[in-house]
This record gives C-alpha cells, sequence and structure tokens, in this order.
C-alpha cells in the first residue's frame, strides 16, 4: 500500500499537479527620508553696488577718468592719480596709472556709503518673512541669491533694483525697482526700514506661491534628470528649488490622536526647464532608497 502511495506521489509530481510553496523574496525595504537641513528657500544676500558714485559703496561702471570703488577712487588705466608716495622734497607725487589692470589711488572716496548699509537691513527683513532661511557661509549651497544696486540718486530718495537670481542656473527668479528714502547720521547713510519692507514684499510677490502651485508629482526619470507635470501654466518658474515627498507611515499626537505627519522627503530639486505642463529638474540630493518616480512635489 505504502509502495502505491508513493508511485501515485511520484506521478503527481512528474505530470505537474503538484502544488509547491512560492519562492521565499525579500521583504521590500522601507523607504527612508533625506535629512533635509532647510525647509525654506535658502537665500544669501551679495553684495550691492552702486551704479551712480553718489552714495557711496561699489561702482561697477567706469565714469572715468575716475569711479567710486569701496573706500578707494579708481582711476582708468592711462590717467594721472595722486598717490601716496612722497618724493625727495616730501610732497605728493603724481603718476600715471598702468594700463592694465585699473590701479587704485590712495584717495579715499569718502561720504557715507548708503549702499552698505543696505543689505544689512535686508537681511533681517528676510529672515522674518517666513519664507526664505538665510544664509551667511558662502560655503552652504543656496537656492537662490539677491543682487542689487542703486540705479539714481535724487534728493534723499534712491532707486533700488533688486533681482532674486537661481544659485544653480543664474537665471532670474524674480525683479523689481524700487524707490528707497534714505536719511544720514553719525557719518552714514541709513535706509527707510518701511521701504525696505515695501521693496520685500514687491521682490517676494514676484515669486510663485507654493501654497498657490497645485499637486504635481514626478512622472518620469533618466538618470538625475526628472520630469514633473507642472509648468508655465502654474506658474513655475525656472530655478525654483523642490522637495520630492512621499507616502509614510503616519505619526500621530499621542494627546490628540491627530496624524501630524504621514509623508517623508525623498529627494531635493532644481528646476532648470520649463514649458507650458510640465518641468525639467535636476535632482540635487535624494535618498539611495528610493526611485521618485510617483512621488508629490513640492516647492519652496
Amino acid at each position: 500500500m505504502m509502495k502505491r502511495f508513493a508511485i501515485v506521489t511520484l506521478l503527481l509530481v512528474a505530470s505537474g499537479c503538484a502544488t509547491s510553496a512560492p519562492p521565499l523574496l525579500a521583504p521590500t525595504p522601507p523607504r527612508r527620508s533625506l535629512e533635509a537641513r532647510y525647509a525654506r528657500m535658502r537665500v544669501r544676500v551679495a553684495s550691492f553696488h552702486d551704479r551712480t558714485t553718489l552714495a557711496g559703496g561699489v561702482s561697477s561702471y567706469d565714469t572715468g577718468p575716475f569711479f567710486r570703488s569701496g573706500s578707494l577712487i579708481v582711476a582708468a588705466p592711462g590717467s594721472n592719480i595722486l598717490t601716496s608716495a612722497s618724493d625727495a622734497a616730501g610732497g605728493v607725487a603724481e603718476t600715471t596709472a598702468p594700463g592694465a589692470p585699473m590701479a587704485l589711488s590712495a584717495q579715499p572716496a569718502g561720504g557715507p556709503a548708503l549702499i552698505q548699509t543696505v543689505p544689512d537691513a535686508l537681511m533681517g527683513i528676510l529672515g522674518q518673512s517666513g519664507r526664505f532661511e538665510l544664509l551667511e557661509s558662502a560655503t552652504e549651497q543656496c537656492d537662490t541669491k539677491l543682487v542689487g544696486a542703486i540705479t539714481a540718486v535724487k534728493d534723499n530718495t534712491a532707486t533700488l533694483e533688486m533681482r532674486l537670481v537661481s544659485c544653480a542656473y543664474e537665471a532670474d527668479m524674480a525683479a523689481v525697482s524700487v524707490p528707497v528714502r534714505f536719511t544720514e547720521g553719525a557719518g552714514t547713510l541709513a535706509p527707510n526700514r518701511e521701504d525696505l519692507l515695501k521693496a520685500v514684499l514687491t521682490l517676494v510677490g514676484e515669486l510663485p506661491d507654493p501654497r498657490d502651485i497645485r499637486a504635481g508629482e514626478v512622472v518620469s526619470r533618466r538618470g538625475n534628470i526628472v520630469t514633473v507635470n507642472l509648468g508655465r501654466n502654474d506658474r513655475v518658474v525656472k530655478g525654483m528649488a523642490a522637495f520630492t515627498m512621499a507616502p509614510a507611515d503616519p505619526v500621530t499626537d499621542p494627546r490628540t490622536g491627530e496624524v501630524i505627519k504621514d509623508q517623508i522627503i525623498t529627494g531635493e530639486l532644481y528646476i532648470f526647464a520649463i514649458e507650458d505642463k510640465s518641468c525639467t529638474a535636476y535632482i540635487v540630493q535624494e535618498h539611495p532608497s528610493v526611485t521618485l518616480v510617483g512621488d508629490n512635489v513640492v516647492f519652496k
């Protein structure tokens, strides 16, 4: 009897009728969250320029033969300048600036420097806006930098031009030209804080508000480049920074039972190309355990 049962079993196995246990599969590793140090847009305030040379600071325009650079006068090549070097009689010598590059005279430009007090005031306002993480270290990667210049001065009002420029692609993201009143005191020119606050609000208003951009997601990936189903029609602009987000185990408040977190950050993106209904982004950083495709996109 036992022999007959063994033969039947062998026949069943040979014919493929016997059932077999499914192969053992390794469990899918959990998706890990990227450790994002900054949740808001990282901004660095650059040195501003004074195009007029009337309110101090640095000018990148040659109004020749002399123009202001910081606390010194810059002489155009080939022009005569006064130097601090004394001749044999103890007087001040006159010399000719070399052909290249620009030569600095020892003559102080003097006067108060409005353009050097504006960036400090702007840093305080930007830090309180709630939109930006203010970076002071030049070694930290910024999302955008604030650059600006004084382009006109009349009476006690200066025309201040400011731009937010993408740190990754040097693309203009927003620009404004606004009047800023200033007062003189203690050897410096101080900008009117209310005017600067209005200027910052106007500049930030030129940027899309992340809350006004509809939910999107990563639809394709090739290497370190991804395509997102949001574009110009959704107010996305070149240079914007974004996080990719994925569902995760919910975290609840033990006191109220309310879900306070149910997503993880899987990657960080910079947008470098825009079309009407899509944009293309470079993956700045990502967690090794993720693929990003299908993840939500949240702009800073």
